[in-house]
């Protein structure tokens, strides 16, 4: 339940504060005022209401359980929707029981920062899935943990960066996309980015690999950067493991890596299955250059 609903299309900054108690009626953007209760809420109205410019939610301190679904809302490259931690602020988002995600984006040109984000426990559970043709998503500053995907996005021009992620069972960051940048993240998973697409950078990552992949290229397009990233492994698999992984395509780069890969195989015949790899080609084709 909507708390105050707000008058006409909404632009501006709007609060959320699920401890405030009093609320602006209707909210007000600007003033510092507490507007929502939940971002659940705030999302709903501006739905409900349409926008008349950039939307920015802030976030103040508290623990907010509940699937985040932002659909259904006419955003463009002009009317962007931010929801974000309040400077100063501790915001925590988590899934509610048996809730597949925490926020779950249909809209292109959304932007989520500096929030504290818990990764669904269920099977096929993501912290962010976001898709949409319009792309431009951006995830940045946020720290997600959990026991399966972290962030997952399918779009254009998408920017995930500086985000501190732990994904024990899956990839820490899956991309399908055209010009995104996945760069700056610190990651513990059991693999690392997945990026499918062309005219992707994968850059200046911290990356420690408990599973078989810290990168892996999978593209039929060209004109992708792999670069700076610090990529390690250590400790037992079954299988083999992977520091960078070309799968197809052609027309790529990969520069000034540092990757250490260095697993034991506790298979039970000890047949090689958990060999280490620092670059993997498979059924790569054209030139990529490796320096």
């Amino acid at each position: 339940e909507i708390p105050f609903v707000a008058d006409g299309p909404m632009m501006g900054v709007y609060d959320i504060d699920d401890n405030a108690g009093a609320y602006d009626s209707p909210p007000v953007a600007g003033n510092g005022v507490a507007d929502y209760a939940s971002i659940s809420d705030a999302v709903t109205d501006l739905k409900r209401e349409g926008m008349a410019g950039a939307v920015t939610f802030s976030v103040w301190s508290g623990t907010y359980t509940g699937q985040v679904v932002v659909a259904g809302i006419a955003t463009t490259a002009t009317d962007t929707l931010t929801i974000e931690e309040k400077s100063g602020q501790t915001a925590t988002v988590n899934p509610g029981s048996y809730e597949t995600r925490s926020f779950d984006v249909r809209v292109g040109y959304v932007t989520i920062k500096d929030l504290t984000i818990g990764i669904p426990t269920t099977v096929w559970g993501y912290a962010v899935l976001c898709r949409n043709a319009s792309g431009n998503f951006t995830i940045t500053g946020n720290t997600l943990s959990g026991t399966y995907r972290g962030i997952d996005v399918n779009g254009p021009s998408d920017l995930i960066s500086q985000n501190t992620i732990t994904s024990t069972a899956d990839w820490a960051v899956y991309t399908i996309g055209t010009s995104g940048q996945v760069e700056r993240n610190i990651i513990v998973a059991s693999s690392g980015i997945y990026s499918n697409g062309s005219g992707n950078q994968v850059y200046r990552n911290k990356v420690q690999v408990t599973g078989t992949y810290g990168v892996y290229l999978e593209t039929s397009g060209s004109g992708n950067k792999v670069s700076n990233n610090m990529i390690y492994h250590t400790g037992a698999d079954t299988t083999s493991v992977q520091g960078i992984r070309i799968n197809s395509g052609g027309g790529n780069e990969v520069y000034y890596n540092s990757i250490y890969m260095q697993c034991t195989d506790t298979s039970s015949n000890n047949d090689g299955d958990g060999a280490n790899y620092a670059i993997y080609f498979n059924n790569a084709t054209g030139l990529t250059t490796i320096k």
